[in-house]
């Protein structure tokens, strides 16, 4: 998984958008609501814990969600779980409150370029590849005649807690195939499963194919016997591991995600890309980068960085690895056979 990466001037500028929003569009919905004599005296209760609690509701980082969910389910268990049921009187009040349909719908026009709603909050986080899997383009593109944009998924699942169905850093730009395939209504939390907007783990899972090296006369080669169906063992598969030294905790959330996303599963059909990766890092060595470096360095290539995502065709730096998918694959087989020079 990707860790969401934003800058503090673009985080300010998202945050402060967002929560204008929140109170242009719904905060006087909250501030009625929670005044509404023909509502239960407990229901007002804990509409006015949702309104003493707005700011961080509407844009508290993950963490803080997580304390209002703690929180709210032990001053009103009645209610939060009343909530989750699927016949809760009180749900539509608060999705009425809440209302993530019609953010969800909200466009930019030619009158209001700028108009904040979903598809606004996916072009400015300007992410192009699914956080969770890395392997799906998440493009954003509106028109009179048709439009898409990256789902957004409630890691706090909206059912369960619709309290938190406009809460910013609660929206995770991803793909469909995990939100609607894998997650749907999974229930998750920051104890068993990672939020993009906290963390990630480039550095801490690897993806391996085990190539194993030969020495042939004095020179060290790969063994790719497979390659022409020779092999007497092909032991070529595509497995993501965890680095040495990891803390329980950690292990357990990303664990947790990469079972529900189906991660390890996904990636072994992508044996064809990386067959592509091993033939560049036979190619490709030290001494044919450093030529194409010389020749080309200033002109095609501003870094050796960018000679290896020519090779690669992806990128190779962490911070760029939500801009194309595959580009985890790419960087970690690459480092494992060699490819990424120091």
């Amino acid at each position: 998984m990707i860790r969401i990466r934003i800058d503090a001037k673009q985080k300010k500028k998202i945050e402060d958008k967002h929560y204008k929003y929140f109170d242009d569009e719904l905060s006087l919905r909250l501030d009625d609501k929670k005044e509404d004599q023909s509502l239960e005296a407990r229901q007002r209760s804990f509409l006015n814990f949702l309104y003493d609690r707005k700011q961080k509701l509407i844009i508290g980082n993950p963490d803080e969600l997580s304390r209002i969910i703690k929180d709210a389910e032990t001053m009103y268990q009645d209610i939060t779980d009343d909530l989750k049921l699927t016949a809760s009187a009180f749900k539509p009040v608060i999705k009425e409150i809440f209302d993530y349909d019609k953010f969800s719908r909200d466009v930019p026009t030619e009158k209001d370029k700028n108009k904040w709603g979903a598809y606004q909050l996916v072009i400015t986080l300007g992410i192009s590849a699914c956080p969770y899997c890395n392997r799906q383009y998440i493009s954003t593109y509106f028109s009179k005649n048709g439009r898409t944009r990256a789902a957004l998924d409630h890691f706090f699942d909206k059912a369960t807690y619709p309290y938190l169905s406009m809460s910013l850093y609660n929206l995770v730009p991803c793909c469909n195939v995990c939100n609607s395939s894998f997650k749907g209504q999974e229930t998750f939390s920051l104890e068993t499963h990672m939020n993009p907007y906290l963390s990630g783990f480039e550095k801490e899972y690897k993806f391996s194919v085990g190539l194993t090296r030969e020495k042939i006369q004095n020179r060290e080669i790969y063994n790719i016997d497979f390659f022409y169906g020779t092999s007497s063992s092909n032991n070529f598969e595509i497995e993501l591991k965890p680095v040495a030294g990891l803390e329980n905790d950690f292990i357990k959330q990303a664990d947790g995600n990469i079972q529900v996303f189906k991660i390890d599963k996904m990636y072994a059909l992508h044996k064809d890309y990386v067959l592509d990766i091993i033939k560049n890092a036979i190619v490709y060595n030290e001494t044919r980068v450093e030529e194409l470096w010389r020749e080309y360095g200033g002109t095609l290539f501003k870094s050796k960085e960018d000679v290896l995502g020519m090779i690669l065709t992806n990128y190779v730096l962490e911070e760029d690895l939500s801009k194309r998918v595959l580009s985890k694959l790419s960087k970690d087989i690459s480092e494992e056979l060699g490819l990424l020079f120091p």
